[in-house]
């Protein structure tokens, strides 16, 4: 299930199912937009329009479009494929295209070099448009990714990671589980060590004149703070997560596992597949076979657990949890006085 919320001319696709490839020029790079519609839309919706679509952003026209790999090959598997050719090759590829629409001098007939670049259709583009992938890179990140990681106010990383190197990092979450198949992606979750137990840490107001009488309830009943615990573990588990760019949150099931060092955030299955072995060697070999880009998904749900599950936003979590069980515990109290008397 992919999110087809964005729109680049008539063609319908998910916000990371777009790439942009450079060539070197010597002066302004070339720069090509290569992207998987899922549809076009004019004045209605078309689904015969789906298929790879190839953008030449310097001349500001299509290129072609509908293309579709060979036959068993993944759509994100050929997005990256044409995103790592060289510059002979892809422009031969677009050449010999039975849907060329034709296009400059320097795709028409073979050059050894792109001719230059177009800065001010490029800038048209916004900020970042020329963080490109490199054919020598072969960078699995997407237009939307390279844009986050620049932005200083994004939470989540995402540093430059061809294959090899997202399934690396993949594989630093392998945990072992108490599970049948043992050896899955998990995410660690540990209580924060001397917490602040006020309750003074979320937006719900609370009775500063009862100080003393939450700090001897959370002294006598320990069940409170367990209960602000159990709710970070549910809110990371079964809240709506969602990744940068995309409503995906019903593309990870997600589950609280017990693990070696206690509880795990355990990615259980992906898209409906169960993602577990027998040992770490058969998970990293069961990554290996995904396609590049469910292997991209899968790296940038592991990024933004990294945040999720960090120890400021657990104990951020814990904070809230804690200032939501005060709260409801003094609106709880009978503040009448008893009644005396017949």
């Amino acid at each position: 299930m992919h999110d087809l919320s964005n729109r680049t001319g008539p063609y319908l696709h998910a916000p990371d199912d777009l790439l942009r490839l450079g060539y070197e020029t010597g002066g302004t790079p070339r720069l090509f937009t290569i992207l998987i519609a899922s549809a076009t839309e004019k004045d209605r919706i078309d689904p015969e329009g789906a298929g790879i679509v190839i953008l030449d952003e310097d001349e500001g026209r299509v290129l072609l479009d509908r293309h579709v790999g060979e036959q068993g090959r993944r759509p994100g598997d050929e997005l990256y494929r044409i995103g790592s050719m060289g510059w002979a090759e892809f422009s031969g590829f677009c050449r010999s295209h039975p849907r060329f629409r034709g296009g400059p001098a320097d795709i028409l007939t073979p050059h050894d070099t792109p001719l230059p670049g177009s800065r001010r259709r490029q800038d048209r583009l916004g900020p970042g448009a020329l963080s490109i992938t490199s054919p020598k890179s072969a960078d699995l990140r997407s237009a939307l990714m390279m844009l986050a990681d620049q932005d200083p106010t994004c939470r989540v990383r995402f540093p430059e990671r061809d294959r090899d190197g997202v399934i690396r990092d993949l594989a630093d979450h392998i945990q072992m589980t108490a599970d049948p198949l043992p050896y899955r992606l998990g995410w660690s979750l540990a209580a924060p060590t001397a917490p602040d137990l006020s309750g003074l840490g979320g937006d719900r107001p609370v009775d500063r004149s009862l100080d003393l009488l939450w700090d001897e309830m959370t002294q006598n009943r320990p069940e409170l703070v367990d209960e602000a615990w159990c709710g970070v573990m549910e809110t990371l588990a079964f809240g709506n997560l969602n990744t940068i760019g995309a409503q995906d949150e019903g593309r990870y099931d997600l589950r609280l596992l017990e693990a070696r060092d206690g509880a795990s955030l355990t990615l259980y299955a992906f898209d409906g597949q169960v993602l577990g072995a027998g040992s770490r060697s058969d998970l990293s070999d069961l990554l290996d076979t995904l396609s590049s880009r469910d292997l991209r998904d899968l790296w940038k749900l592991s990024r933004t657990l990294d945040f999720e599950t960090g120890p400021e936003r657990v104990s951020a979590l814990f904070q809230e949890g804690l200032n939501r069980v005060r709260a409801e515990s003094e609106a709880s109290r009978d503040t009448d006085p008893a009644p005396s008397g017949p």
